[in-house]
């Protein structure tokens, strides 16, 4: 009954607040329906790449694999499941050449292309096929500098197309990226999250893909 009353009362404050702003009441039911509808076509974007699998890559000599953090100096599962599908491309393609793209945040103990490079040792990759790219804190940084690393790495093509492999909520965003920086083309291998950590990663995805359709329009 108390918390009855207490809604009924907090009910009538408010309704009385905004029939004296009716304006206010306006900017705020639209600023929540731009916030819904930018959200739902956000979400659309991401899952329309969310299972890439692109195989007719002849022309990308370059396989990039996108950081997304450590524990320590250990692998999140994330991050193994994306090396592990880099790992899987590679064995099908051995005359390629992957770069670890990821740098040290402040609670890693190594940047995080140096573990992912360890890693993919221990599975029996040449030391000779991988390139570290181990400044970046972001995805644009990512493939910015890798970018610069297959400059440096000296191959010349006819156009600057790379595979990048990322996870499924992070794909759409690491793809526009990648466009709008001059890979061309651009191909894409997905690989899975744990189910446990899909929802938080998708809403997250939200804010850090309208940031890059701004930032790199």
């Amino acid at each position: 009954m108390l918390a009855f009353n207490i809604f009924k009362r907090w009910r009538y404050s408010y309704n009385a607040f905004f029939q004296r702003h009716p304006v206010l009441k306006w900017m705020l039911r639209s600023a929540f329906l731009l916030i819904v509808t930018s959200f739902v076509l956000a979400e659309i974007l991401v899952l329309s790449r969310f299972s890439e699998e692109d195989d007719v890559t002849v022309d990308a000599h370059y396989i990039i694999i996108l950081g997304s953090g450590l524990k320590g100096a250990q692998l999140t599962d994330t991050l193994r499941m994306r090396l592990d599908e880099g790992l899987s491309y590679w064995q099908q393609h051995r005359d390629r050449k992957i770069i670890v793209s990821g740098g040290q945040g402040k609670d890693e103990d190594v940047p995080e292309a140096v573990a992912m490079r360890d890693y993919l040792l221990q599975q029996g990759i040449p030391e000779n096929a991988i390139l570290l790219e181990r400044r970046s804190t972001s995805t644009y940084e990512n493939l910015l500098f890798s970018k610069q690393v297959i400059d440096q790495d000296g191959y010349h093509a006819e156009h600057d197309a790379a595979v990048i492999v990322t996870s499924n909520y992070h794909m759409y965003r690491a793809c526009w990226i990648g466009k709008q920086l001059g890979y061309d083309p651009v191909y894409a291998r997905t690989s899975k999250v744990p189910w446990k950590d899909l929802p938080y990663n998708m809403l997250r995805e939200y804010p850090a893909l309208i940031k890059a359709l701004l930032m790199t329009s």
